[in-house]
């Protein structure tokens, strides 16, 4: 029966639980009804008792005056017809017997046990007075045969209405309960459907307005608002087994609860083996990755509420892949950390991308060199270094001799492939004894121009071995296709920090310098000298007063004429130009045409002087001769 009770269902607990119940109260009624009965049956019988001895006292108080037994005799025979009193006594004053009367029919009875334990309690005795003087007594013994026989009928009548009562209410209970728990069977099954085959369009049908009622309304209201959310979860399902980016869910301990299709591509990890556990997927052995670990970054994400950043993380291959990681923390309704959530992006093609732009921007398409770009940069650390030790470093600076002919006479492929060969022995000169073989020692500035940074040499014949180690290779034959030219190269050089100690000044210095060699003959090197400076600084000052003296027209023609021998007469002279210096006075065409050349500022004088000499012949031809000619020195750099 307990048994039953711990195992079995609601219905069938709560079935026995009222039957129980039930019969308890049942058996309690039956029970206090039972005892109310004998007590009221014997009350009942002692009742009548006491009347009909009182009647009988009375009758037979004038008998017993006059001592008749008879008539008393007769008087007890009507007893007989009342079938309650089983003996009657009359008793005189000294509680002897006179007259008796006893139920022959009563006498030996199945009940006679009982009675005889019952008659002591159904005894009446009642006085016989006559003027209130007392004659005797009567004693009436009650037939409790009888008493219980009525007793028995009730009982019986009371036990039937008891056991029918209970089944009807069994019934009744089996009915309400099977009602009761309908609608909660009917939600059971639907729950089974729903859990074996995710059945969220199914509905329970309403039966009743009453709490039940309002259950199934609640019932099928949760199962739209999850039919909703199974919706949208199948959509976001959907689109992360979709999507390209990786993603995961870790729980509070970083164990792995979720895995995207894309994680399983990517890294080649299978999903059963991952889920539960903690893994990171950090390179094992690479120095040149490590960074923050796995954990720290779900640390960092979980005291700054989010963390973004870049990371390598190794597949199941070896092969290391970076990716943009972006972490999350998951917090319940009540703010405490249940999980993380991280989205990470393969970012390999946008790292070679970012690479091939740095090296864009980094270096010379042509050579393979570092560019003017990277060579500023590494000049100026190289001079925040050699700041700190006091140590010397050179810079070189280098252009090729006769390279726009080259250019001009076999096209720019030609160009490309020469610079090309250039690079590539220059590379060969510079030996690890003479350069840190830092990224960015030699460079291609731009055209026919190269740079060279020397470091860590001992004293200045080291600088003067590689630069006529470059002036030995660069002498050699270049072969161009079917083709077989011949270069040199002018080479200038200036020394931190004997020279200079910024980085711009070691470069005007190096440029300088190497204009200084191509002077000199080209094909050699030439080292920065305060002279060359100054002469700098002069040639420098004279291109500046060219260009004013053309605003200001400083400049004069003079004519020197020329005789002929014949006739005495001129008719013809040569345009000499002189420049008249507000500060200088006259300057030589000596110091200023070969500036002026080299700037290409002479176009300009040419023309100016050109103009004069125009206006001049008119004037001339009208006042002298018809034919006076002006003779006018051109520079090559004009035509």
């Amino acid at each position: 029966m307990f048994g039953s009770l711990l195992t079995g269902s609601i219905s069938k607990k709560l079935i026995l639980l009222v039957s129980a119940t039930a019969g308890v109260v049942v058996l309690l009624a039956f029970v206090l009804s039972t005892v109310n009965d004998i007590k009221s049956t014997q009350q009942s019988a002692e009742e009548n008792l006491s009347i009909l001895a009182d009647v009988l006292a009375a009758n037979v108080a004038s008998a017993l005056i006059f001592q008749d037994k008879q008539a008393t005799d007769e008087t007890l025979k009507t007893l007989s017809v009342d079938g309650l009193v089983l003996r009657a006594e009359v008793l005189d004053l000294d509680e002897n017997i006179f007259s008796l009367h006893v139920n022959k029919a009563k006498e030996n009875t199945i009940w006679t046990p009982v009675i005889s334990s019952l008659n002591a309690r159904l005894v009446v005795l009642r006085p016989i007075k006559y003027n209130n003087q007392l004659l005797g007594s009567i004693k009436l013994y009650g037939d409790s045969q009888l008493m219980v026989g009525r007793l028995m009928v009730r009982l019986l009548t009371n036990l039937i209405g008891v056991v029918v009562a209970f089944f009807i209410g069994i019934v009744l209970i089996k009915r309400i309960v099977a009602s009761i728990f309908r609608p909660i069977k009917k939600l059971n099954n639907a729950m089974s459907e729903i859990i074996d085959h995710e059945h969220y369009s199914l509905r329970v049908p309403k039966e009743t307005n009453d709490e039940l009622g309002h259950l199934t309304d609640g019932f099928n209201l949760m199962l739209s608002q999850i039919q909703y959310r199974d919706a949208k979860l199948r959509q976001s399902d959907l689109a992360l087994s979709q999507t390209q980016e990786v993603i995961t869910l870790h729980d509070e301990h970083f164990r792995y609860q979720y895995i995207n299709p894309a994680f399983t591509a990517l890294f080649g990890y299978d999903e059963k083996a991952l889920l539960g556990k903690r893994f990171s997927l950090e390179p094992m052995h690479s120095d040149q990755f490590a960074g923050i670990s796995q954990e720290g970054i779900f640390t960092a994400a979980k005291e700054h509420g989010v963390y973004r950043g870049e990371v390598h993380w190794q597949s199941q291959d070896g092969k290391l892949i970076p990716m943009a990681l972006y972490v999350s923390p998951i917090k319940d309704a009540n703010d405490v950390l249940t999980g993380y959530v991280t989205v990470a992006s393969d970012i390999t093609e946008k790292k070679r991308a970012e690479e091939w732009m740095w090296k864009q921007a980094n270096y010379d398409l042509v050579t393979g060199l570092p560019n003017r770009h990277m060579f500023y940069s590494r000049l100026e650390h190289e001079v925040k270094v050699h700041e700190r030790t006091g140590a010397s470093f050179a810079l070189m600076f280098l252009d090729l001799d006769n390279f726009k002919e080259v250019n001009d006479t076999l096209g720019h492929d030609a160009g490309d492939s020469l610079l090309k060969q250039v690079g590539e022995r220059l590379v060969n000169c510079i030996r690890s004894t003479d350069t840190v073989a830092r990224e960015g020692s030699i460079a291609r500035l731009g055209g026919d121009e190269f740079t060279i940074i020397l470091t860590h040499f001992k004293d200045i014949k080291h600088v003067d071995t590689v630069a006529q180690r470059i002036l030995d290779q660069l002498e050699m034959p270049f072969h161009l296709g079917n083709e077989t030219i011949n270069i040199s190269v002018s080479i200038g050089i200036t020394l931190y920090p004997e020279d200079a100690v910024d980085a711009e000044t070691l470069i005007k210095n190096a440029d300088q310098t190497m204009y200084d060699a191509k002077s000199n003959g080209r094909n050699t090197y030439r080292y920065f000298t305060m002279s060359l400076q100054e002469a700098t600084l002069k040639r420098r000052e004279i291109i500046n007063d060219l260009h004013i003296a053309i605003q200001e027209e400083q400049f004069e023609i003079v004519y020197q004429p020329i005789l002929d021998l014949s006739t005495n007469k001129i008719y013809k002279a040569e345009a000499l130009l002189r420049w008249h210096h507000p500060k200088h006075g006259v300057v030589s065409p000596a110091e200023f045409i070969p500036v002026a050349e080299d700037t290409g500022i002479i176009v300009e004088i040419g023309d100016w002087v050109f103009k004069q000499v125009a206006k001049q012949i008119i004037n001339w031809r009208e006042a002298i001769d018809k034919n006076f000619q002006i003779s006018i020195n051109k520079s090559p750099v004009q035509f």
